[in-house]
């Protein structure tokens, strides 16, 4: 499954939207950022907030697929009953 991220600006406000494969999106952060007008450490920010979002993210898909029984589990299982 390939999900996908976009970002916007609303004012002072990044959000950053997850697009799964459906098309489907979802709004997962919003971030208020400080007044000043430099957006350069505005967009290192929302690289650096993204880059830990798509890192938690994997890890826990890692930790959902390791958790979910095998095809053959389940058959034995169905047997078993």
């Amino acid at each position: 499954m390939q999900v996908k991220f976009k970002g916007y600006k609303e004012k002072s406000k990044i959000n950053i939207s997850m697009v799964i494969p459906t098309g489907e999106q979802k709004t997962v952060i919003t971030m208020e950022m400080p007044q000043g007008g430099d957006w350069r450490a505005d967009m290192e920010c929302y690289d650096k907030v993204l880059s830990a979002y798509e890192e938690r993210l994997n890890k826990a898909m890692q930790i959902a697929q390791l958790q979910q029984p095998t095809e053959q589990s389940k058959l034995e299982q169905l047997v078993a009953e």
